[in-house]
């Protein structure tokens, strides 16, 4: 399957975000909140409704394809599971369609270019370290910057022999907490797209370019959720977001924890300062097995251009290593997560001890409340506690038996 889509890395002067045409109708607040009102009672989609205000496929004025009556909220279980749901996978065993993900990490921990390695891959359709890839249309959203990923993405191509195509470029950034970014968004995709096939993944780099608001804020994460949830439904594409990780906490991602709990996906990236490996490890995985970590290492990339003084040019692209990866689950630990899990092992070691010194054979078990209590006496603030256990548990550092009871692995 050929899909013809601009050329952005060969033809400079294309390399921005589509304007819509003079007089385009963007919608308000007021309209946009219509729109949810409406949808609520089951008239018509979301996909239809943004676009529609946003002037496509007849606009404003234009006749509003809507049913006379309500449509039904429920359905039969028996008819809801006569058939099995359609799994189709972006990106087999790590995207998949109309999801919601998060990739995470440090800087230099070559999130950009793995960001990139994905673009290529879903454009051309060549499997991906092995699984298959579901061909299509990649969007990225840079939001400030392009000479460097002009570089990126004609190095990728260079290095994979392919002419560069169904990739297209943004670098105007947004403010997704406000719903009618979220809808002229749409509208520049549709308007981009015509009557080519949707999206298949939409980048977004970075959250903070994108978000328009205050990150710690669980209210405007909120807000920012919706967003994509909109972009989502209406384009049905795989939504990756590109963050990063906490200041002290190098294992979690910045911001309101809302975040996580409102994604489907989230995969952290991880690299040792003293090389240019690193690995991807899967930290959420809403309803599929986690998938196995994968690394790659960094490598140059000579591209055909020059620079005004007839210098060469060049960039890098990631290359899949195959040097030993880690689990990653003791890797970044913040201090607090160390400090928590340090006094579980302590307290587990104490009642190892007390067994074998009143002669039992059982096993050793920690009362969660008193590892809470033991956390508390340390010092550790309440709501930093509460991360650090969450933190150590979805890493496979503790397990809980039970409702009562607790040990480290």
């Amino acid at each position: 399957m050929m899909l013809e889509t601009p050329d952005f890395c060969n033809a400079p002067d294309a390399f921005r975000s589509y304007e819509p045409p003079a007089g385009a109708w963007i919608p308000s607040d007021d309209d946009v909140a219509d729109a949810a009102r409406q949808h609520s009672t089951g008239n018509f989609t979301v996909d239809d409704d943004l676009l529609l205000r946003c002037g496509i496929d007849g606009g404003p004025g234009g006749e509003v394809p809507v049913d006379t009556g309500l449509q039904p909220r429920f359905v039969w279980a028996n008819e809801f599971c006569a058939l099995p749901p359609n799994e189709v996978w972006t990106i087999r065993g790590y995207l998949e369609p109309d999801t919601l993900c998060v990739l995470y990490g440090d800087s230099e921990t070559f999130k950009s270019f793995l960001a990139v390695d994905l673009c290529g891959h879903i454009a051309t359709g060549k499997p991906w370290r092995g699984h298959k890839v579901n061909q299509g249309i990649a969007l990225y959203v840079a939001g400030e910057g392009g000479n460097g990923l002009r570089k990126r993405i004609k190095a990728w191509f260079e290095r994979h022999n392919e002419p560069i195509r169904n990739v297209a470029i943004s670098t105007v950034p947004l403010s997704l907490c406000d719903p009618a970014n979220t809808a002229a968004l749409v509208a520049d995709i549709r308007a981009l797209l015509n009557s080519k096939p949707k999206p298949s993944l939409i980048v977004l780099d970075t959250l903070n370019t994108h978000f328009g608001g205050d990150e710690n804020s669980t209210a405007e994460m909120t807000k920012f959720l919706a967003g994509i949830r909109d972009l989502r439904i209406a384009t049905g594409a795989t939504i990756l977001v590109i963050h990063h990780c906490g200041h002290a906490a190098k294992d979690r991602s910045r911001g309101s924890i809302s975040l996580r709990n409102g994604i489907d996906w989230e995969y952290r990236m991880e690299r040792k300062p003293e090389t240019l490996t690193t690995t991807l490890i899967c930290t959420k995985s809403k309803d599929a097995d986690k998938p196995a970590p994968l690394a790659w290492a960094l490598e140059k990339q000579p591209l055909p251009w020059a620079d005004n003084d007839g210098v060469p040019m060049s960039s890098c692209v990631l290359v899949p290593s195959d040097a030993p990866i880690e689990d990653g689950r003791g890797a970044g630990l913040g201090e607090n997560q160390k400090r928590a899990l340090d006094i579980l092992k302590r307290l587990y070691q104490e009642h190892s001890d007390n067994l074998k010194a009143s002669g039992c054979n059982g096993s050793p078990r920690v009362a969660i409340r008193d590892w809470n209590a033991a956390i508390k006496d340390a010092g550790i603030p309440r709501n930093r506690s509460a991360d650090a256990k969450n933190s150590l548990l979805e890493r496979g550092l503790i397990k809980v038996e039970g409702d009562c009871y607790v040990c480290p692995i």
